[in-house]
C-alpha cells in the first residue's frame, strides 16, 4: 500500500466563495489515484479492514493515549479495538503474524454511540443507546472469545469492570475528566450523569437542558464542564459546586433540524470550547465560545449541512518561522454534509477540506497523541486516517512546555498552591501583587447590603422551585442563566426524613427549608422540551405562578381562580427567538433559562373538565426554515435552474432548496433559495409568519392572523389567503398533501398535488386525544405528521401514537406501553434488523413507545391482574398486526404475521389456540368458487375482500407464512391439513 498524497488545489473555505490557492482541498477519485500539485501534502488512507459486521455504521473512534490502538463503536452493538500501526506502516499491515483487531467487546444489547479512553490508557469507556456506560479495563494475559459470538478470539484481555447504569435512554456521549476521578454522561433522557470510575456511584446529576443532551467535553484544567443540547444551548457548569456560570443560545438559535450528535471540544489550551450545530448565513458553523465571558466571537464556517462533531488536536503547536509567537491551536470538524475542514487558529482559512473521502455524515474525529494524525469515522460504516506534518500544522510543543505554558497561563498546575484560575486574564491582577502564598482562612461571602453569605454545600432542589431572591445567574448573551441545580443552603438536620429501602439501603430525603415560602412543587420525571405558557405582567398569576406547575401535592393550595381538575402552565420568558417548527412542525426547543424556558400560552385539560381541550401555539418566532424536497424531478429545483441560466454568467446553483420567512415586526418575507442564492422573495405585510411547510409541489406559510399562503414552485401565490380555523399548532407535508392542526384542536388535509384541483380530504378533531385516552396529567402532544397511507398520525412525549381510521372516523392507538411482560416489548428496543422485525412507520412508533416504557420500572411487570407472558406476548401481537394493516406497512404486516403464527403453532391446536387459528386460516381463505360447503359462515358469506395491508393477497400469505409456521406444531397437523386442501381447490375455481 503507498498513502495517497493529496496537493492544496483549492476548494471553498469561508461561507461562499472561490477558494484561493493556500487552501488545501482534499478529495479521494474514484479508483484511489493520487493527485499531485503543489505546496505541501496531506497523506490520507481508508483502510479496508476497518469495519464492523454487515457494513453496520461506525458512530465513535477514540486513539489511545500511547497511540497504539484506536477504537471504534458500531451499529452492530459491539466495540472493536484496532492495532493503530496497521493503518500507519504498511509492513506491519502486511504482516500476517501481527494481528490487526486486537479485541471485540459484545457486552451492549443495542447500538453502541461513543467510546473514549481515559487519559492514563487504563480504561474504556462506551456508552450505547441500551441507556449503560460500560468501563473496560485491560487485565493482564491474552484474551478470549465469548461464548457464542463468532469473532475471533481476543487478543488483549479487555474485561468488564463496571456498568453505569442511570439513563434511561440513549447515551450520546461521554467524557473523562482530566485527571480521570470522574467521567461525564449525556443522554437523550435531557440529564448529564458525573460518574466516580472507581466505585461506580454518581457524584451529581445534571439538570438544566430541556431536550436532548448530545454532547460534552471536560474543561482541560478541570474547572468546568460543558454540554450542548437539541434545546439550542450550550451550558458551561462549574466543577466545584455545579452550579450553572453560563447558558448560551444566541449562535444556535438559526440551526437547522436534528442531528445525531453534538460533540463540542475544548481547545487543549482552555481558553475557548467549540461548539456544533450553529449557523450565520449562508453557511453552518462551529461557534467558539470564549472562556471567562463565553462570548461567541467568531466561527468555523464554510459546511453546507450541520456540523455534529468537533475535536481539537492534544498538542500545542509554533509556526516553523515565528518561534517566539505564541502558540496556536489545530481543530477539525465533521458534517451532516460528508465533508470535514481541518483549521490552524493562526490562519484565516483552513488547513484543508475533506471532500470526497466519506459518502455519509463525518460523525466523530479524533487525534493521534502526537497531533500531527487525525482520524475520522462516519455513518457509512468506513474509517480514514489523515496525516499531516509541521509544514502544515507547526511544530508541537514539548509536553514540559506545555505545562509550562498552562502554568503561566492559569498558575501551577502541579502545586496547586491555590484554586485555578476561572478566567486567564485575572492573572495579571494577581502577578501585581506577587505570587499569592498560602491561601487564607475562608471568610464568609458579603452580599450588596452587607450580610454575610453562607458557604456552599451541594444539596438537592426541586425543581421549577423560584431561585433565592435577588440571586441570578449572569448570561452574556442577555438570557438569564438557570437557577442551578444545587442549594446554596444546607438543609437542617432536624428536616431530614430517613428512609430504608427494600434492600436495606439508607435513604435521606431532603426537605426544602420552612419558613414563609411556600412549599416547593415535587420533583418532575424528565420530559421533552416543549412551549410553556406566560402568563402577562401585571396578571394576578405572573408572581405566583412563575413557575412549571406540576402535579401538585395532597393539601398544598392550587393556584387561585382555577379549578383542580384543570392543568395549567405558566412560565415567566422572553418572546422566542428561535427558529420556527421543521417541516413535521415540531416546535423548536426554548432557550431561555429553567426547566420550561419561556413560550406561547397554552390549556390542557383534564377528563371531565368544564372547559375544552387546545392545541398549544406559539408566538412567531424571528426566523423559519424549511428544506423542500429534492430530486431530479423537484420542480423547486427545476425552477431554480431555470433562473440561474436565464442570468448570464451565473452558476448554476447545486444543493437543497430552502424556504425561509423572516418575520419583522408586523410583516414577513418569504424567501426561496438554492444553496444560498436566492430564487425568488415575497412580502407577506398582513401578518407575521407562524410556521412553514413544502415539498416538491407546493409550499406553504401560515400566519398569525389565522391564513395560510400557498405558492408553486417558481414563487407565484397559487391562490389568496386561506382562513383556518384557528392559528396553527402544528403543520406538516408530504408528498401532495399538507396537514395542519389548529388551536381549536381541528385537524385539516388538503390535497394540493395537482395545480388547479386542490381540495380538502379531511377534517377532524384531536381534542379526544387531549382529553380523554389517558388520565391528568396527559403527556404533551409533539407533533402531527400524515403515514404513507395518507391517514394522520399523532404523536405524544410519553411515545402513544394515534392513527385515524378514515373509515371509522375515529383515532386508533398503534403504540403504548399496555404490553409490558411481552417478549417483543424488549425486542422492539433493538434495531429493526436485529429484532428481525422488518423496518418501517410502525416500527419506529414501537420503538418510541418501548423505550418510554423502560422508565415505568418493575412496577408494570409486578402489577396485580396482569395476564401470563405469553398471552399477553399475543394480545401484544394481535395489535401489532392490526396496527400494520391500518398503515398499510406491507413488509412489516408479514413480519408480524410471521410472528403471531408462530406464536399461535407453539400454543399448538389444542385448547384456546384452536379457535384463533381456525378463525385467521378461514379469514384469509376467504370463500370458495362453488357449491364447496366449508361449514365456515365468513368462507361462504359476501363482502370478501382477498388482500389486505394495502395490496397483499390473503392466499399468498396463508400458503407462504401461515401454513408453514402452523406445521411445525405436529398438534396442528389437522387442521394444516384441512386448510391445505381447501386452498388447493380455491386455486383450481379461480384458475
Amino acid at each position: 500500500r503507498t498513502p495517497s498524497r493529496f496537493p492544496a488545489t483549492g476548494g471553498s473555505a469561508r461561507r461562499v466563495r472561490r477558494a484561493t490557492h493556500d487552501e488545501r482541498v482534499v478529495g479521494v477519485s474514484s479508483r484511489g489515484e493520487k493527485r499531485r500539485g503543489s505546496g505541501s501534502m496531506v497523506h490520507i488512507y481508508k483502510p479496508e479492514f476497518v469495519k464492523h459486521d454487515g457494513g453496520s455504521p461506525i458512530f465513535s473512534v477514540d486513539c489511545h493515549p500511547d497511540g497504539t490502538r484506536m477504537a471504534t463503536a458500531g451499529g452492530d452493538q459491539k466495540v472493536k479495538l484496532w492495532n493503530l500501526e496497521a493503518l500507519k506502516k504498511r509492513e506491519v499491515e502486511a504482516d500476517p503474524n501481527v494481528p490487526r483487531v486486537l479485541a471485540t467487546l459484545s457486552d451492549h444489547f443495542n447500538t453502541v454511540n461513543c467510546v473514549r479512553f481515559s487519559k492514563n490508557g487504563r480504561f474504556l469507556a462506551s456508552g450505547s443507546t441500551d441507556s449503560n456506560v460500560f468501563l473496560y479495563e485491560k487485565r493482564p494475559g491474552p484474551g478470549r472469545a465469548q461464548f457464542g459470538s463468532t469473532d475471533e478470539p481476543n487478543v488483549e484481555n479487555w474485561v468488564n469492570c463496571q456498568a453505569l447504569r442511570g439513563h434511561v435512554s440513549d447515551v450520546i456521549d461521554i467524557a473523562w475528566a482530566p485527571d480521570d476521578s470522574m467521567l461525564a454522561s449525556c443522554s437523550l433522557d435531557n440529564l448529564i450523569i458525573v460518574w466516580d470510575p472507581a466505585t461506580g456511584q454518581r457524584v451529581t446529576t445534571l439538570k438544566g437542558h430541556t431536550s436532548f443532551v448530545k454532547g460534552v467535553a471536560w474543561d482541560p484544567i478541570g474547572k468546568f464542564l460543558a454540554t450542548q443540547a437539541d434545546d439550542k444551548s450550550c451550558i458551561v457548569w462549574r466543577v466545584d459546586d455545579w452550579s450553572v456560570v453560563s447558558k448560551i443560545t444566541e449562535p444556535y438559535q438559526s440551526s437547522m433540524g436534528a442531528t445525531f450528535s453534538l460533540r463540542l471540544s475544548w481547545s487543549p489550551d482552555g481558553k475557548a470550547v467549540t461548539t456544533c450545530n450553529s449557523y450565520k448565513k449562508p453557511s453552518h458553523t462551529a461557534s467558539v465560545l470564549e472562556r471567562g465571558d463565553w462570548g461567541s466571537k467568531f466561527d468555523f464556517v464554510g459546511h453546507k449541512g450541520p456540523v455534529v462533531t468537533v475535536r481539537f488536536s492534544p498538542a500545542l503547536f509554533k509556526a516553523e518561522e515565528k518561534q517566539d509567537a505564541p502558540p496556536h491551536t489545530v481543530i477539525a470538524c465533521g458534517s451532516q454534509d460528508c465533508k470535514m475542514t481541518v483549521w490552524a487558529t493562526n490562519r484565516p482559512k483552513p488547513v484543508c477540506i475533506v471532500k470526497t473521502c466519506f459518502t455519509q455524515s463525518v460523525v466523530d474525529l479524533c487525534w493521534s497523541p502526537d497531533g500531527y494524525s487525525l482520524i475520522a469515522c462516519s455513518t457509512d460504516g468506513t474509517v480514514a486516517i489523515f496525516t499531516f506534518d509541521e509544514k502544515e500544522l507547526g511544530v508541537a510543543m514539548s509536553d514540559e512546555a506545555k505545562v509550562g505554558f498552562l502554568s503561566e497561563t492559569y498558575g501551577d498546575l502541579r502545586r496547586r498552591v491555590g484554586p485555578i484560575l476561572e478566567d486567564p486574564s485575572l492573572l495579571r491582577f494577581e502577578q501585581q501583587h506577587g505570587t499569592p502564598g498560602k491561601p487564607p482562612l475562608p471568610q464568609p461571602a458579603v452580599v450588596a447590603n452587607g450580610a454575610a453569605k453562607a458557604p456552599k454545600r451541594i444539596a438537592p432542589q426541586a425543581m421549577g422551585a423560584p431561585p433565592p431572591a435577588g440571586k441570578e445567574n449572569a448570561s452574556t448573551n442577555g438570557t438569564p442563566a438557570p437557577a442551578p441545580v444545587v442549594n446554596q443552603v444546607a438543609p437542617t438536620a432536624e428536616l431530614q426524613l430517613e428512609t430504608r429501602a427494600s434492600d436495606g439501603r439508607r435513604r435521606i430525603m431532603p426537605v426544602p427549608q420552612g419558613g414563609t415560602a411556600a412549599a416547593p412543587m415535587p420533583m418532575p420525571m424528565p420530559m421533552p422540551a416543549f412551549p410553556v405558557a406566560q402568563a402577562p405582567a401585571g396578571s394576578p398569576h405572573h408572581s405566583a405562578l412563575k413557575r412549571r406547575i406540576e402535579p401538585t401535592q395532597m393539601g398544598a393550595p392550587g393556584g387561585a381562580g382555577f379549578e383542580q381538575n384543570k392543568r395549567v402552565t405558566y412560565a415567566a420568558g422572553g418572546a422566542d427567538h428561535s427558529r420556527g417548527g421543521d417541516s413535521r412542525g415540531f416546535p423548536p426547543s426554548e432557550g431561555g433559562g429553567g426547566f420550561g424556558g419561556g413560550g406561547p400560552t397554552y390549556l390542557m385539560l383534564a377528563p371531565g373538565s368544564s372547559g375544552a381541550a387546545q392545541v398549544p401555539t406559539r408566538p412567531a418566532p424571528v426566523t423559519l426554515h424549511c428544506q423542500l424536497d429534492g430530486g431530479d424531478e423537484d420542480p423547486f429545483a427545476a425552477a431554480a435552474a431555470a433562473a440561474a441560466s436565464a442570468e448570464a454568467g451565473e452558476p448554476e446553483a447545486v444543493g437543497p432548496t430552502m424556504l425561509e420567512a423572516r418575520n419583522s415586526e408586523r410583516h414577513s418575507d418569504v424567501v426561496c433559495s438554492t444553496a444560498g442564492i436566492v430564487r425568488w422573495t415575497d412580502r407577506c405585510s398582513e401578518s407575521r409568519a407562524t410556521h412553514i411547510a413544502g415539498t416538491k409541489t407546493f409550499a406553504a406559510v401560515f400566519f398569525e392572523n389565522c391564513t395560510v399562503q400557498l405558492y408553486t414552485p417558481a414563487g407565484r401565490r397559487a391562490m389568496p389567503p386561506l382562513v383556518t380555523p384557528g392559528r396553527a399548532g402544528f403543520v406538516s407535508a408530504s408528498g401532495g398533501r399538507l396537514v395542519a392542526v389548529t388551536g381549536d384542536c381541528s385537524l385539516i388535509v388538503w390535497d394540493l398535488g395537482v395545480p388547479g384541483q386542490e381540495t380538502q380530504v379531511m377534517k377532524e378533531s384531536v381534542g379526544p386525544l387531549l382529553s380523554g385516552p389517558r388520565a391528568p396529567p396527559a403527556p404533551p402532544m409533539v407533533g402531527v405528521r400524515l403515514a404513507k397511507c395518507g391517514s394522520p398520525i399523532a404523536q405524544f412525549a410519553d411515545g402513544h401514537a394515534y392513527v385515524f381510521h378514515p373509515k371509522l372516523k375515529s383515532w386508533a392507538r398503534v403504540a403504548d406501553q399496555s404490553f409490558p411482560r411481552s417478549e417483543f416489548t424488549t425486542r422492539l428496543r433493538l434495531p429493526a434488523a436485529a429484532g428481525g422485525l422488518g423496518q418501517g412507520e410502525l416500527h419506529a412508533l414501537q420503538v418510541a413507545a418501548a423505550r418510554a416504557a423502560v422508565g415505568m420500572g418493575p412496577s408494570a411487570l409486578l402489577s396485580g391482574g396482569a395476564p401470563a407472558p405469553r398471552r399477553e406476548t399475543g394480545r401484544h401481537l394481535e395489535c401489532l398486526l392490526a396496527a400494520a394493516d391500518m398503515l398499510g406497512s406491507q413488509a412489516e404486516y408479514r413480519a408480524w404475521l410471521r410472528a403471531y403464527s408462530r406464536h399461535l403453532a407453539a400454543e399448538g391446536a389444542e385448547g384456546h389456540a384452536h379457535a384463533p387459528l381456525r378463525e385467521m386460516c378461514m379469514w384469509l381463505l376467504g370463500p370458495l368458487s362453488g357449491g364447496v360447503d366449508t361449514g365456515d359462515e365468513e368462507v361462504s358469506g359476501v363482502g370478501w375482500v382477498d388482500t389486505v395491508a394495502g395490496g397483499l393477497k390473503k392466499r399468498a400469505l396463508l400458503e407462504e407464512i401461515v401454513l408453514p409456521a402452523l406445521a411445525t406444531n405436529r398438534a396442528s397437523q389437522r387442521l394444516v391439513g384441512e386448510v391445505n386442501e381447501l386452498l388447493e381447490e380455491a386455486k383450481k375455481r379461480s384458475r
